[in-house]
């Protein structure tokens, strides 16, 4: 069973998920008390599950009712997204990752959004908002169920943006977290389907399933800013 965990969003989520099942769901927007307090929220989520399920609590032994350690693996969203909740999302996996001894994978935020849609074929334009007038975005293409990525992230301004996607002639979809002006506009002067969408703690999970076979150093998985905060320095510092 893996646990999958996005913050980067403003729907903040938690998830549980196994190979072939999305297992259990918690979402909330952004709060600080949520991802103050989220391995707390990990563990009563996975307690919860277990004394409502006969799912198998694997071959690894329960130890003083500590359900943690029925965790095969970790996904986590790395970005891009807000600043503070990537580096509190992240930070948190790979301790998690590390005390029960099991894999972290890191998993991109603009990915996370196509994956509902991963089974039908196309370009993807996969947005998430960046600033208030820019749009963090990357490109996939979509096959018979395999995202492959198109373009490394990049920004716009959410104008050009625009502009660029209703230039394009032909079948394109749209996907993410659109705000609604960006959402209209869209709608009336682009060919794209558009699927708004968030992004759900066991979408990360079933992601990490699918990645369990790669090795990666908990060293190696870092949040992926789309931009440095805005942080002023006092006077006199």
């Amino acid at each position: 069973m893996y646990l999958g965990i996005n913050l980067a969003t403003e729907t903040q989520s938690i998830g549980l998920a196994s190979e072939k099942h999305i297992l259990s769901e918690l979402s909330i927007h952004r709060s600080y008390e949520f991802s103050e307090n989220l391995i707390h929220k990990i563990d009563a989520m996975l307690k919860d599950f277990h004394s409502q399920s006969s799912y198998p609590l694997s071959n690894k032994k329960l130890e003083n009712n500590n359900y943690l350690k029925t965790l095969s693996g970790i996904g986590i969203t790395t970005g891009p997204g807000n600043y503070t909740s990537l580096k509190t999302g992240v930070t948190s996996a790979k301790t998690l990752g590390q005390t029960l001894s099991i894999p972290v994978y890191p998993v991109s935020t603009l990915k996370a959004l196509v994956y509902n849609y991963r089974h039908i074929n196309g370009i993807f334009f996969s947005l998430i908002p960046a600033t208030q007038k820019d749009m963090s975005c990357a490109v996939f293409a979509c096959n018979n169920g395999i995202i492959s990525r198109v373009t490394p992230d990049f920004t716009w301004d959410k104008k050009i943006m625009l502009d660029k996607i209703s230039e394009i002639k032909g079948t394109i979809y749209v996907t993410g977290v659109i705000p609604e002006d960006m959402l209209h506009d869209l709608n009336i002067s682009s060919t794209a389907t558009v699927f708004t969408s968030e992004i759900a703690g066991s979408t990360i999970a079933a992601m990490a399933c699918r990645y369990k076979d790669k090795k990666i150093p908990y060293e190696d998985i870092h949040p992926v800013y789309s931009h440095q905060p805005n942080i002023k320095k006092r006077r006199g510092a």
